[in-house]
């Protein structure tokens, strides 16, 4: 990486305009190997090596650039995340082998590496800079769209084609897993079930952490038996537990209620919902009526 060692040195002195110059680089690199590897089919053994080469250039390149804007913007956490996912993109380009589509692995380190560029581009400006790596004032809004479009997505998979069976959320196992992909479509990082510390001699799991955005998220779905107060007894416990976890500076307690067996869901959301010792609680009971 000797490109970005040298680069490193210039970084004091580069101004707004040649931030955002360096922004738009990364993202045409990433572009250029996009529209390389999108094409791959290892399927016929005719990958031009020439091609794969060059895709791994770019990416390359892109990843180089990315740690030179994190020292640019002076964002240490930007600079880690940077690493880290480049350090795995290379293992995965090197150990990990395809039966087909080979370029799928080229697309899903470049889209990894764009989300965090995307938020970094906003610190370019000076009027974006103090807040553009406020993770979780950035995040909280993204989570919110996706609990708010969640009953609409899960309806969608109701209904399939050639007599496949329909997809239904008919419990909290089955929450969890397409709230699990719509985080994944926003979030560089969604880490499942990590341990929660020790509450009233018991520990538990959660069910997602947004690590750099310091963000968990509970999912719950309402059943037969299940009222309101037994829902509020539950999210109770749940935030006596994470007002002792490190990482958790917000906690966003999702109900889903397709069936409205709630009473009151925005009784509860308000009687739980704000400030509890430092942690912001966010108690969200969807779909809303």
């Amino acid at each position: 990486m000797a490109s970005y060692a040298m680069m490193m040195r210039m970084t004091k002195k580069v101004s707004s305009a040649g931030k955002a110059a360096l922004v738009r680089q990364i993202e045409k690199h990433l572009g250029d190997a996009n529209r390389l590897s999108s094409g791959w089919d290892s399927s016929d053994g005719k990958i031009d090596p020439e091609e794969k080469e060059r895709a791994e250039s770019l990416i390359e390149s892109a990843f180089e650039g990315a740690l030179v804007l994190a020292e640019m913007l002076e964002l240490p956490d930007m600079r880690e995340r940077v690493r880290e996912t480049y350090e795995r993109a290379k293992r995965n380009l090197i150990e990990t082998k395809y039966s087909e589509a080979m370029g799928e692995l080229y697309l899903v380190w470049s889209y990894k590496l764009d989300l965090i560029v995307s938020s970094a581009a906003v610190a370019c400006s000076p009027a974006g800079a103090a807040a553009a790596f406020d993770r979780e004032a950035v995040g909280m809004p993204q989570v919110e769209q996706l609990l708010d479009r969640f009953h609409g997505v899960a309806l969608e998979l109701r209904t399939r084609r050639v007599h496949r069976a329909p997809l239904r959320m008919r419990d909290e196992y089955d929450v969890q897993y397409l709230l699990r992909a719509l985080l994944h479509t926003r979030f560089v990082d969604v880490r499942p079930e990590e341990w929660t510390p020790s509450y009233a001699g018991r520990s538990s799991r959660m069910d997602f952490l947004l690590k750099d955005e310091k963000i968990v998220i509970e999912a719950k779905r309402t059943r037969a038996g299940l009222g309101d107060g037994d829902v509020g007894d539950q999210l109770i416990l749940d935030i006596a537990r994470y007002k002792k976890h490190r990482n958790c500076r917000t906690l966003v307690c999702f109900v889903y209620d397709p069936d409205h067996r709630l009473k009151r869901p925005a009784q509860l959301e308000r009687d739980l919902s704000g400030e509890r010792d430092g942690l912001q609680v966010r108690v969200r009971v969807r779909p809303s009526r």
